[in-house]
């Protein structure tokens, strides 16, 4: 009888350990992804999403002027990324919540961009079980969470 439930315990284990990688991992891809995408990186950030979401990052980038870069150039500080909440909708699919600070704000094409101090977001992501890694699914441009609700 003990081996049963020795075999139980470890099979909980296991579990709680592969539940908590997954969530490593979900938070890693994330951050890197969120990191790269707010200091305008977005060929780098394109390895932390799945191939749907390049539209996006083509959006995004093509929205830069010489001017947004003259003014990413000159900044002091990079923009950092700081992961919240998740919410898991199931077992593949996941919302996480970030922070960003001293990012610059691009509001639409033509208008400059601006030194934002804080800007809270959430990123829509996927696990791949083939790639066992998560990966952000852009379905549109990243906005602002209170500006979503507008």
């Amino acid at each position: 009888m003990w081996v049963v439930g020795l075999c139980m315990a470890i099979m909980a284990t296991a579990c709680s350990n592969s539940q908590a990688a997954r969530e490593k991992n979900l938070k890693q891809q994330a951050d890197s992804f969120a990191t790269y995408y707010y200091n305008w990186q977005f060929h780098k950030a394109q390895t932390f999403t799945t191939k749907e979401s390049e539209p996006w990052l083509r959006m995004a980038a093509s929205q830069l002027t010489q001017k947004d870069v003259d003014l990413l150039n000159e900044t002091d500080e990079n923009a950092t990324c700081e992961v919240g909440d998740i919410d898991y909708e199931n077992d593949s699919t996941a919302r996480v919540q970030i922070t960003v600070r001293h990012y610059l704000r691009i509001d639409s094409i033509g208008v400059k961009a601006t030194p934002t101090d804080r800007g809270t977001f959430v990123l829509p992501m996927v696990y791949q079980n083939g790639k066992k890694q998560w990966y952000v699914n852009l379905n549109g441009v990243l906005r602002e969470e209170n500006q979503q609700s507008e």
